[in-house]
Protein backbone atom coordinates (compact mmCIF):
# COMPACT_ATOMS: atom_id res chain seq x y z
CA UNK A 1 0.00 0.00 0.00
CA UNK A 2 1.39 3.48 -1.25
CA UNK A 3 -0.26 6.40 -0.06
CA UNK A 4 -3.36 5.22 0.58
CA UNK A 5 -3.36 3.08 -3.14
CA UNK A 6 -4.12 -0.87 -2.53
CA UNK A 7 -3.86 -2.56 -5.71
CA UNK A 8 -3.77 -5.73 -3.81
CA UNK A 9 -7.46 -5.03 -2.75
CA UNK A 10 -8.13 -3.71 -6.39
CA UNK A 11 -6.75 -6.72 -8.11
CA UNK A 12 -8.91 -9.03 -5.42
CA UNK A 13 -11.99 -6.99 -6.06
CA UNK A 14 -11.25 -7.68 -9.85
CA UNK A 15 -10.96 -11.61 -9.32
CA UNK A 16 -14.46 -11.48 -7.87
CA UNK A 17 -15.69 -9.62 -11.08
CA UNK A 18 -14.38 -12.15 -12.78
CA UNK A 19 -15.76 -15.17 -11.21
CA UNK A 20 -18.99 -13.01 -11.12
CA UNK A 21 -18.84 -13.24 -14.82
CA UNK A 22 -18.16 -16.66 -15.08
CA UNK A 23 -14.16 -17.15 -15.47
CA UNK A 24 -11.97 -15.53 -16.94
CA UNK A 25 -10.41 -15.42 -20.28
CA UNK A 26 -11.75 -16.59 -23.76
CA UNK A 27 -14.92 -15.37 -25.44
CA UNK A 28 -16.35 -14.70 -21.86
CA UNK A 29 -14.22 -11.33 -21.79
CA UNK A 30 -15.17 -10.18 -25.22
CA UNK A 31 -17.55 -7.52 -25.89
CA UNK A 32 -21.44 -8.54 -26.21
CA UNK A 33 -23.23 -8.18 -29.59
CA UNK A 34 -24.01 -4.63 -30.71
CA UNK A 35 -21.19 -2.60 -28.47
CA UNK A 36 -18.43 -0.94 -29.36
CA UNK A 37 -15.77 -2.67 -30.33
CA UNK A 38 -12.06 -2.50 -28.40
CA UNK A 39 -9.75 -1.76 -31.56
CA UNK A 40 -6.34 -2.46 -29.13
CA UNK A 41 -4.77 -5.52 -29.46
CA UNK A 42 -1.13 -7.55 -28.90
CA UNK A 43 0.32 -10.14 -31.34
CA UNK A 44 2.44 -12.88 -29.88
CA UNK A 45 4.78 -15.30 -31.59
CA UNK A 46 6.92 -18.06 -30.95
CA UNK A 47 10.32 -17.35 -30.60
CA UNK A 48 12.86 -18.46 -33.44
CA UNK A 49 15.51 -21.08 -33.23
CA UNK A 50 18.28 -22.21 -34.70
CA UNK A 51 17.13 -25.20 -34.92
CA UNK A 52 13.65 -25.60 -36.29
CA UNK A 53 11.38 -28.61 -36.54
CA UNK A 54 8.16 -28.46 -38.73
CA UNK A 55 6.09 -27.85 -35.47
CA UNK A 56 8.08 -24.94 -34.32
CA UNK A 57 8.09 -23.80 -38.26
CA UNK A 58 4.32 -24.08 -38.22
CA UNK A 59 3.69 -22.16 -34.61
CA UNK A 60 6.27 -19.06 -35.81
CA UNK A 61 4.42 -19.00 -39.40
CA UNK A 62 0.89 -17.83 -37.15
CA UNK A 63 0.41 -15.52 -35.05
CA UNK A 64 -2.27 -15.30 -31.87
CA UNK A 65 -3.71 -11.98 -31.57
CA UNK A 66 -5.15 -11.32 -28.16
CA UNK A 67 -7.78 -8.17 -27.78
CA UNK A 68 -7.30 -6.02 -25.17
CA UNK A 69 -11.10 -7.34 -23.53
CA UNK A 70 -9.69 -10.95 -23.86
CA UNK A 71 -7.37 -9.77 -20.53
CA UNK A 72 -7.86 -11.57 -17.62
CA UNK A 73 -10.11 -8.24 -14.97
CA UNK A 74 -7.09 -8.34 -12.51
CA UNK A 75 -4.51 -6.93 -15.44
CA UNK A 76 -7.13 -4.51 -16.82
CA UNK A 77 -7.58 -3.23 -12.84
CA UNK A 78 -4.50 -2.87 -12.67
CA UNK A 79 -4.13 -0.72 -16.08
CA UNK A 80 -7.36 1.41 -14.87
CA UNK A 81 -5.16 2.04 -11.77
CA UNK A 82 -2.97 4.10 -13.77
CA UNK A 83 -6.14 6.26 -15.13
CA UNK A 84 -7.47 9.32 -14.17
CA UNK A 85 -11.64 9.81 -12.89
CA UNK A 86 -12.32 11.09 -16.23
CA UNK A 87 -10.33 8.99 -18.35
CA UNK A 88 -11.77 5.71 -16.67
CA UNK A 89 -15.60 7.34 -17.65
CA UNK A 90 -14.29 7.92 -20.93
CA UNK A 91 -12.96 4.02 -21.26
CA UNK A 92 -16.29 2.72 -19.90
CA UNK A 93 -17.78 4.63 -23.00
CA UNK A 94 -16.34 2.25 -25.63
CA UNK A 95 -17.60 -1.25 -24.58
CA UNK A 96 -19.58 -3.27 -22.01
CA UNK A 97 -16.33 -4.83 -20.32
CA UNK A 98 -15.00 -1.41 -19.39
CA UNK A 99 -17.99 -0.06 -18.13
CA UNK A 100 -18.86 -2.74 -15.84
CA UNK A 101 -14.57 -2.81 -14.90
CA UNK A 102 -15.11 1.17 -14.24
CA UNK A 103 -17.73 0.25 -11.97
CA UNK A 104 -15.10 -1.89 -9.29
CA UNK A 105 -16.05 0.28 -6.40
CA UNK A 106 -12.51 0.69 -4.93
CA UNK A 107 -11.06 2.47 -7.77
CA UNK A 108 -13.24 5.08 -7.04
CA UNK A 109 -11.81 4.88 -3.12
CA UNK A 110 -8.27 5.19 -4.39
CA UNK A 111 -9.05 7.33 -7.15
CA UNK A 112 -10.14 9.57 -3.97
CA UNK A 113 -7.01 9.67 -2.67
CA UNK A 114 -4.76 10.11 -5.64
CA UNK A 115 -6.91 13.12 -7.12
CA UNK A 116 -7.65 14.98 -4.12
CA UNK A 117 -5.80 13.54 -1.00
CA UNK A 118 -9.42 12.59 0.54
CA UNK A 119 -9.45 9.17 2.58
CA UNK A 120 -12.71 7.44 1.99
CA UNK A 121 -12.98 5.18 4.96
CA UNK A 122 -14.20 1.64 4.77
CA UNK A 123 -17.72 0.39 5.91
CA UNK A 124 -18.85 4.05 5.92
CA UNK A 125 -20.00 5.02 2.27
CA UNK A 126 -22.79 3.24 0.31
CA UNK A 127 -20.77 3.69 -2.93
CA UNK A 128 -17.15 5.06 -3.22
CA UNK A 129 -18.45 5.53 -6.90
CA UNK A 130 -20.95 7.60 -6.23
CA UNK A 131 -19.47 9.69 -3.46
CA UNK A 132 -16.50 10.64 -6.22
CA UNK A 133 -18.62 11.36 -8.94
CA UNK A 134 -21.63 13.35 -7.57
CA UNK A 135 -20.12 14.72 -4.50
CA UNK A 136 -15.88 14.78 -4.29
CA UNK A 137 -15.38 15.61 -8.23
CA UNK A 138 -18.44 17.57 -9.06
CA UNK A 139 -17.97 19.62 -6.29
CA UNK A 140 -13.75 19.95 -6.70
CA UNK A 141 -13.64 23.93 -6.60
CA UNK A 142 -15.48 24.40 -3.45
CA UNK A 143 -11.84 23.10 -1.79
CA UNK A 144 -10.18 26.02 0.40
CA UNK A 145 -10.30 29.12 2.05
CA UNK A 146 -13.60 31.37 1.16
CA UNK A 147 -14.61 35.31 2.01
CA UNK A 148 -18.30 36.00 2.02
CA UNK A 149 -19.73 38.80 0.29
CA UNK A 150 -21.12 40.56 3.08
CA UNK A 151 -20.78 44.52 2.88
CA UNK A 152 -18.39 45.66 5.64
CA UNK A 153 -17.85 42.57 7.50
CA UNK A 154 -16.14 40.06 4.97
CA UNK A 155 -15.20 36.83 7.25
CA UNK A 156 -13.09 33.21 7.00
CA UNK A 157 -14.78 30.33 5.74
CA UNK A 158 -13.50 27.10 5.08
CA UNK A 159 -14.41 24.18 2.85
CA UNK A 160 -12.83 20.93 3.37
CA UNK A 161 -13.75 17.20 3.28
CA UNK A 162 -13.81 15.14 6.36
CA UNK A 163 -16.11 12.35 7.78
CA UNK A 164 -17.80 11.31 4.65
CA UNK A 165 -19.28 14.36 3.52
CA UNK A 166 -18.15 18.00 2.37
CA UNK A 167 -18.17 20.46 5.28
CA UNK A 168 -17.74 24.15 5.70
CA UNK A 169 -16.58 25.79 8.42
CA UNK A 170 -16.85 29.67 9.62
CA UNK A 171 -13.68 30.61 11.74
CA UNK A 172 -14.39 33.28 14.40
CA UNK A 173 -11.79 35.38 16.17
CA UNK A 174 -11.07 34.42 19.66
CA UNK A 175 -13.19 36.43 22.29
CA UNK A 176 -11.96 39.61 22.72
CA UNK A 177 -9.90 40.91 24.20
CA UNK A 178 -7.71 37.29 24.26
CA UNK A 179 -5.81 37.63 20.79
CA UNK A 180 -4.27 34.47 21.57
CA UNK A 181 -6.49 32.30 21.68
CA UNK A 182 -7.44 29.89 19.01
CA UNK A 183 -10.08 30.94 16.19
CA UNK A 184 -12.85 29.15 16.82
CA UNK A 185 -14.73 27.34 13.79
CA UNK A 186 -18.98 27.10 13.42
CA UNK A 187 -20.46 24.50 10.86
CA UNK A 188 -22.43 26.16 8.40
CA UNK A 189 -23.14 23.61 5.52
CA UNK A 190 -22.44 20.02 3.90
CA UNK A 191 -22.70 18.09 0.97
CA UNK A 192 -23.42 14.47 1.28
CA UNK A 193 -24.52 11.15 0.14
CA UNK A 194 -28.28 9.96 1.76
CA UNK A 195 -28.58 5.75 2.75
CA UNK A 196 -29.81 5.72 -0.87
CA UNK A 197 -27.23 7.25 -2.65
CA UNK A 198 -28.94 10.58 -3.06
CA UNK A 199 -26.84 14.35 -2.63
CA UNK A 200 -27.68 16.07 0.35
CA UNK A 201 -27.20 19.57 0.99
CA UNK A 202 -27.90 20.22 4.41
CA UNK A 203 -27.95 23.65 5.84
CA UNK A 204 -26.25 23.68 9.28
CA UNK A 205 -27.08 26.58 11.53
CA UNK A 206 -30.28 27.90 13.25
CA UNK A 207 -32.38 26.66 15.66
CA UNK A 208 -34.15 23.95 14.47
CA UNK A 209 -31.19 21.82 13.27
CA UNK A 210 -29.93 20.51 9.96
CA UNK A 211 -32.32 21.52 7.11
CA UNK A 212 -32.57 22.13 3.22
CA UNK A 213 -30.17 24.43 1.81
CA UNK A 214 -28.74 25.03 -1.85
CA UNK A 215 -25.22 25.60 -3.13
CA UNK A 216 -24.59 27.14 -6.01
CA UNK A 217 -20.71 26.57 -7.85
CA UNK A 218 -20.48 29.49 -10.65
CA UNK A 219 -16.92 29.18 -10.58
CA UNK A 220 -13.46 27.93 -9.36
CA UNK A 221 -13.11 31.32 -7.40
CA UNK A 222 -17.16 32.11 -6.54
CA UNK A 223 -20.01 30.30 -5.17
CA UNK A 224 -23.25 30.98 -3.31
CA UNK A 225 -25.66 29.22 -0.62
CA UNK A 226 -29.04 29.84 0.15
CA UNK A 227 -31.18 28.43 2.78
CA UNK A 228 -34.25 26.71 2.00
CA UNK A 229 -36.09 26.64 5.49
CA UNK A 230 -35.95 30.39 6.57
CA UNK A 231 -38.03 29.68 9.96
CA UNK A 232 -35.62 27.46 10.78
CA UNK A 233 -33.37 31.10 11.79
CA UNK A 234 -35.90 32.37 13.79
CA UNK A 235 -35.26 32.08 17.34
CA UNK A 236 -38.54 30.15 18.64
CA UNK A 237 -39.32 32.74 21.15
CA UNK A 238 -38.32 36.08 20.23
CA UNK A 239 -36.16 38.31 18.49
CA UNK A 240 -34.87 39.69 21.58
CA UNK A 241 -33.41 36.09 22.50
CA UNK A 242 -32.27 35.63 19.02
CA UNK A 243 -30.13 38.73 19.29
CA UNK A 244 -29.21 37.46 22.75
CA UNK A 245 -27.90 34.80 21.23
CA UNK A 246 -26.41 36.00 18.06
CA UNK A 247 -23.85 38.67 20.68
CA UNK A 248 -22.72 35.11 22.62
CA UNK A 249 -21.59 33.20 19.15
CA UNK A 250 -20.54 36.76 17.88
CA UNK A 251 -18.56 37.76 21.06
CA UNK A 252 -18.72 35.35 24.25
CA UNK A 253 -19.54 38.14 26.47
CA UNK A 254 -22.55 40.14 26.83
CA UNK A 255 -21.44 42.57 29.38
CA UNK A 256 -19.27 44.47 27.07
CA UNK A 257 -22.10 45.41 25.09
CA UNK A 258 -23.92 47.30 27.25
CA UNK A 259 -21.95 50.39 26.50
CA UNK A 260 -24.31 52.38 24.20
CA UNK A 261 -21.14 52.35 21.02
CA UNK A 262 -20.52 48.81 21.64
CA UNK A 263 -24.75 48.25 21.38
CA UNK A 264 -24.84 50.80 18.48
CA UNK A 265 -21.86 48.32 16.53
CA UNK A 266 -23.34 44.95 17.51
CA UNK A 267 -27.14 45.46 16.63
CA UNK A 268 -26.58 47.32 13.10
CA UNK A 269 -24.24 44.40 11.87
CA UNK A 270 -27.13 41.68 13.16
CA UNK A 271 -29.27 43.87 11.49
CA UNK A 272 -27.65 43.85 8.64
CA UNK A 273 -27.05 40.02 8.61
CA UNK A 274 -30.67 39.58 8.92
CA UNK A 275 -31.32 41.23 5.82
CA UNK A 276 -29.29 38.77 3.77
CA UNK A 277 -31.68 35.79 4.53
CA UNK A 278 -28.99 33.36 4.99
CA UNK A 279 -28.19 33.82 1.42
CA UNK A 280 -24.48 34.25 0.58
CA UNK A 281 -22.40 34.60 -2.17
CA UNK A 282 -18.59 33.56 -1.02
CA UNK A 283 -14.75 34.92 -3.30
CA UNK A 284 -11.97 32.53 -3.26
CA UNK A 285 -8.95 33.68 -0.85
CA UNK A 286 -5.60 33.01 -1.73
CA UNK A 287 -2.87 32.77 0.87
CA UNK A 288 0.30 34.57 -0.21
CA UNK A 289 3.54 31.62 -0.35
CA UNK A 290 5.82 31.77 2.11
CA UNK A 291 9.46 34.33 2.18
CA UNK A 292 11.94 32.11 3.40
CA UNK A 293 14.47 34.87 4.48
CA UNK A 294 11.49 37.04 5.41
CA UNK A 295 11.54 38.35 8.95
CA UNK A 296 7.72 37.75 9.04
CA UNK A 297 6.03 35.56 6.91
CA UNK A 298 3.04 36.51 5.07
CA UNK A 299 -0.43 34.98 5.70
CA UNK A 300 -3.46 35.64 8.08
CA UNK A 301 -3.24 37.05 11.44
CA UNK A 302 -5.62 38.52 14.15
CA UNK A 303 -5.90 42.39 15.46
CA UNK A 304 -7.29 44.23 17.98
CA UNK A 305 -9.44 47.36 16.42
CA UNK A 306 -10.88 48.93 19.59
CA UNK A 307 -14.61 49.29 19.70
CA UNK A 308 -14.93 46.75 16.41
CA UNK A 309 -13.16 43.93 18.86
CA UNK A 310 -10.59 41.56 17.00
CA UNK A 311 -10.70 41.30 13.22
CA UNK A 312 -8.62 39.24 11.08
CA UNK A 313 -6.03 40.59 8.16
CA UNK A 314 -4.37 39.15 5.19
CA UNK A 315 -0.48 40.04 5.67
CA UNK A 316 1.31 40.39 1.78
CA UNK A 317 4.31 41.63 0.54
CA UNK A 318 4.10 44.05 -2.43
CA UNK A 319 6.17 44.14 -5.62
CA UNK A 320 9.58 45.77 -3.88
CA UNK A 321 10.18 42.89 -1.31
CA UNK A 322 10.28 44.83 1.44
CA UNK A 323 7.10 46.83 2.33
CA UNK A 324 3.90 44.82 3.34
CA UNK A 325 0.33 45.70 3.41
CA UNK A 326 -2.46 44.21 5.49
CA UNK A 327 -5.76 44.26 4.03
CA UNK A 328 -9.29 43.13 5.99
CA UNK A 329 -10.63 39.87 5.49
CA UNK A 330 -13.47 40.73 8.25
CA UNK A 331 -13.62 44.84 8.76
CA UNK A 332 -16.16 47.31 9.81
CA UNK A 333 -17.54 50.44 9.32
CA UNK A 334 -14.86 51.72 9.56
CA UNK A 335 -11.88 49.94 7.12
CA UNK A 336 -14.08 47.62 5.92
CA UNK A 337 -13.76 43.92 4.75
CA UNK A 338 -11.09 43.92 1.50
CA UNK A 339 -9.81 47.01 2.40
CA UNK A 340 -6.08 48.15 3.38
CA UNK A 341 -5.39 48.74 6.95
CA UNK A 342 -1.96 49.56 7.04
CA UNK A 343 1.60 49.51 5.15
CA UNK A 344 5.04 49.40 6.61
CA UNK A 345 8.17 49.52 4.61
CA UNK A 346 10.90 46.95 6.90
CA UNK A 347 13.65 48.22 5.31
CA UNK A 348 13.51 51.35 8.07
CA UNK A 349 13.16 50.38 11.53
CA UNK A 350 12.94 52.16 15.09
CA UNK A 351 15.35 51.67 17.22
CA UNK A 352 14.63 52.58 20.94
CA UNK A 353 15.65 52.39 24.56
CA UNK A 354 12.73 51.78 27.68
CA UNK A 355 13.16 55.69 28.19
CA UNK A 356 11.80 56.61 24.38
CA UNK A 357 9.22 54.27 25.29
CA UNK A 358 7.10 55.47 27.67
CA UNK A 359 5.66 58.55 26.45
CA UNK A 360 3.37 58.82 23.37
CA UNK A 361 4.81 61.77 21.52
CA UNK A 362 8.14 60.74 21.80
CA UNK A 363 7.53 57.82 20.08
CA UNK A 364 5.97 60.07 17.34
CA UNK A 365 9.14 62.10 17.02
CA UNK A 366 10.84 59.10 16.63
CA UNK A 367 9.28 58.00 13.71
CA UNK A 368 11.47 60.80 11.99
CA UNK A 369 14.43 59.33 13.19
CA UNK A 370 14.03 55.87 12.06
CA UNK A 371 16.83 53.56 11.06
CA UNK A 372 17.86 52.00 7.44
CA UNK A 373 19.21 48.32 9.20
CA UNK A 374 16.70 45.80 8.26
CA UNK A 375 15.05 43.89 10.95
CA UNK A 376 17.29 40.60 10.59
CA UNK A 377 20.12 42.37 11.24
CA UNK A 378 18.86 44.28 14.31
CA UNK A 379 19.38 42.07 18.00
CA UNK A 380 16.23 41.97 20.23
CA UNK A 381 15.18 45.70 21.88
CA UNK A 382 12.53 45.66 25.04
CA UNK A 383 9.09 46.31 24.25
CA UNK A 384 7.16 48.51 26.47
CA UNK A 385 3.36 50.13 26.59
CA UNK A 386 3.61 54.30 26.78
CA UNK A 387 1.96 55.00 29.98
CA UNK A 388 -1.27 56.37 28.58
CA UNK A 389 -1.97 53.55 26.83
CA UNK A 390 -4.43 50.57 27.88
CA UNK A 391 -3.27 47.17 27.70
CA UNK A 392 -7.14 45.52 27.18
CA UNK A 393 -6.20 42.91 29.40
CA UNK A 394 -3.96 40.74 27.20
CA UNK A 395 -0.57 39.80 27.20
CA UNK A 396 2.15 42.17 26.24
CA UNK A 397 5.33 40.51 25.55
CA UNK A 398 9.07 42.29 27.15
CA UNK A 399 11.02 42.06 23.59
CA UNK A 400 10.22 43.00 20.14
CA UNK A 401 12.73 42.40 17.10
CA UNK A 402 12.25 45.63 15.36
CA UNK A 403 9.41 48.54 15.43
CA UNK A 404 7.79 49.20 11.74
CA UNK A 405 7.03 52.83 10.74
CA UNK A 406 3.33 52.37 9.26
CA UNK A 407 1.17 54.12 7.57
CA UNK A 408 -2.36 53.41 9.29
CA UNK A 409 -5.38 53.74 7.49
CA UNK A 410 -7.82 52.95 9.91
Amino acid sequence: MMGGFNLREIMDSARTFRNQRGGGGGDKNSPPPGSPPCSSSYSTSSSSSSSSSPSSSLLSASKTRMTVVQLPPEILAHVFSFLSGRDICSAALTCKLFHEMSRIDRLWQDMAFKEFGIVLPPGQIPSYMQMYAHVIYKYRHLYGLWQPDITHYGGLVQVKFEEGKIVAYEWRVPCDPNYLDPLRRKEIFSIGLSNDGQVRHLCLGGFRGPHKCQISVRSSSNFCSKCDVQESHTHPQSTDEEYREWLREETCNISRFFHPQNQSLSFFKFLLFKQYKCCYEYNRLSIPRPRPQAIIQPGIFKGTYGDHGLELVMLAYEEDGYTVKAKKITGDQNVPANKVTFRADLRYSLILNEQQQMDMDMLVAMRRSSSSVLPENLPAQPFLLPQNCMERGVYVPNQCKARQVMSLLI
